[in-house]
């Protein structure tokens, strides 16, 4: 269920499943009673068994409904979770990043945790701040997977308007969680991407799982797959340079990312490198993934990391690749919205 990830529709002149659409909206005005109840929770699930629908096939008024869906869904978490994170295959295409990220901070507000994105800023003496107990860093670097602005940039601008005497409900009004955009100009080598990603992720799960070595059978399906999407690769920088959002979606451009950065080509890394630049400075492309791609370059060459993003493993322990200046290590890091390098290396180390 909800695996499937389809490439929005936008601007369709008519909606492919209004049957749908029309029982999205009959499950969005019975969540506005307050959670569904376990008959309604099946019926949720039934619908979207076949995956969750796109702008295309239900329309933004169906898509929309799925927000109110999602917080009512806290009878069956494993039904939310799965709903929301199918959505988040969909930001920069039909999902709106901001409406997402309302939507999972009001989920996490629900429960009584913290929130993700700081969608929703405490007003303390009459401006508008980052929730206590969030950190900038952390935010920041979650906020750019969804190509939001740095969490400064959106407080000042909401505190600009704050200070002109628009009201806070206004201000951090709610957002829609559909957005139309035209439609992408390569769908072909959207699809392609996708499936490619897809069976990348798929050879390294295996592998992970099996917790197999370098010289096992699994780490040999997952090399043979990366050297035929390495051909793949040269041949889309060359005919269409790295492919951006408006070819290809910001989904693409992460799928594309992933089958360079394991290309075990430097030739490739390279040449990615310089066309991906404009994309990242534009907010197409993840500054965290930008920073993977300079450093994994530099191990490749054999020069000290930028980022610090790289490791290795010998004997069992987990050591990253030599880093430059190691003192100003965190303030590169952050100016790419990543964590500090002290708990990156903590969770590597205890993968």
């Amino acid at each position: 269920m909800f695996l499937g990830v389809l490439v929005a529709s936008a601007h369709a002149t008519g909606i492919a499943q209004p049957d749908v659409r029309d029982k999205l909206l009959a499950f969005q005005a019975k969540a506005s009673g307050g959670p569904l109840k376990p008959e309604e929770l099946r019926e949720v699930a039934k619908v979207l068994d076949g995956g969750v629908p796109t702008e295309g096939q239900v329309g933004c008024e169906g898509v929309n409904a799925l927000g109110p869906i999602v917080l009512a869904l806290r009878g069956d978490r494993k039904l939310q979770r799965m709903l929301m994170d199918a959505l988040y295959e969909r930001v920069g295409d039909d999902v709106d990043p901001r409406g997402y990220a309302a939507l999972v901070d009001r989920v996490s507000l629900s429960r009584g945790k913290k929130q993700t994105f700081g969608a929703f800023p405490e007003l303390k003496d009459g401006v508008l701040k980052l929730p206590q107990g969030l950190n900038a860093m952390t935010v920041n670097q979650d906020r750019d997977n969804l190509g939001l602005a740095p969490i400064a940039l959106d407080l000042r601008a909401a505190n600009d308007l704050i200070a002109v005497g628009i009201p806070y409900d206004q201000v951090i009004g709610a957002t829609a969680l559909c957005q139309r955009l035209p439609p992408i100009t390569h769908a072909d080598l959207r699809r392609s991407l996708d499936e490619r990603y897809a069976r990348d992720q798929q050879l390294r799960e295996v592998w992970d799982q099996a917790g197999a070595g370098a010289d096992s059978e699994e780490a040999k399906a997952a090399d043979a797959d990366d050297a035929k999407n390495a051909v793949f690769v040269a041949q889309v920088l060359k005919e269409h340079g790295f492919p951006d959002a408006q070819m290809v979606g910001r989904k693409g451009v992460m799928e594309f990312f992933i089958l360079v950065q394991h290309s075990h080509s430097p030739e490739l890394i390279r040449d990615a490198l310089a066309q991906a630049r404009p994309l990242m400075l534009r907010g197409e492309m993840v500054r965290h993934d930008y920073a993977l791609m300079i450093d994994r370059l530099r191990m490749y060459q054999g020069k000290d990391q930028i980022y610090g993003s790289q490791f290795s493993e010998n004997g069992g322990k987990v050591e990253p690749y030599p880093i430059q200046d190691k003192a100003s290590l965190d303030q590169r890091r952050e100016v790419m919205e990543m964590e500090p390098f002290d708990s990156y290396m903590r969770s590597m180390q205890s993968k």
